[in-house]
């Protein structure tokens, strides 16, 4: 079952800079901000890019 999506890409309007956002469907919404917090950690603990290059914002 999706509950929702995570998107990464680099970011159209700044090169070297990664876009990152998400969504969770609306009869999961109670979710986003745990699935927030949680990329949140994971791009900051695991990612393997500079944290100051990541430009966050779920959808």
């Amino acid at each position: 079952m999706v509950i929702g999506c995570l998107y990464i890409h680099g970011s159209r309007e700044a090169p070297g800079r990664v876009a990152v956002s998400h969504w969770v469907r609306a009869d999961r919404a109670a979710l986003d901000g745990p699935v927030h917090e949680r990329i949140t950690r994971w791009l900051r603990e695991v990612w393997p890019f500079d944290a100051g290059r990541i430009d966050y914002e779920p959808r």
